[in-house]
């Protein structure tokens, strides 16, 4: 199998504007997460990579860096927005699954476990790189 690795890389929040005009302005918050693994290790080139749990995330092959023998795919999950008043909290749970050119899949998780990504771990991972400046 192949060596993966798995970083949550930044935290953040940006201003977003919603309704049918976009009279509504609101923040939304998200984690931006960068997956790397050493590319000769597949049977083949990755034609694409999954984030599967209760939903389904995408990012093509043409969508990745390749640096070297690494490739590096970045996702960015919203996990909170906030509107006129108003907090909706999203949360992704799920594994990582890579489909190579050809076709067979890799799976990759934390141990058995699914990972997590909610305002909870946005708050810890946002408190320890704030402990780390």
């Amino acid at each position: 199998m192949s060596q993966i690795v798995i970083w949550e890389s930044s935290y953040g929040s940006e201003t977003y504007r919603d309704g049918s005009y976009g009279q509504f302005s609101g923040n939304l918050y998200s984690i931006k997460i960068v997956v790397a693994a050493l590319v000769d290790d597949f049977d083949s080139e990755i034609k694409e990579i999954y984030f599967k749990g209760d939903g389904e995330y995408k990012v093509q092959a043409d969508q990745f860096e390749k640096k070297v023998a690494t490739g590096y795919w970045t996702f960015k999950f919203r996990i909170a927005r906030r509107i006129m008043g108003q907090k909706i909290d999203e949360e992704f749970k799920g594994k990582y699954y890579f489909v190579t050119e050809k076709g067979t899949m890799y799976t990759f998780d934390q141990e058995g476990q699914e990972f997590i990504y909610n305002v909870q771990t946005f708050l810890e991972g946002f408190d320890k790189m704030k402990n780390e400046l």
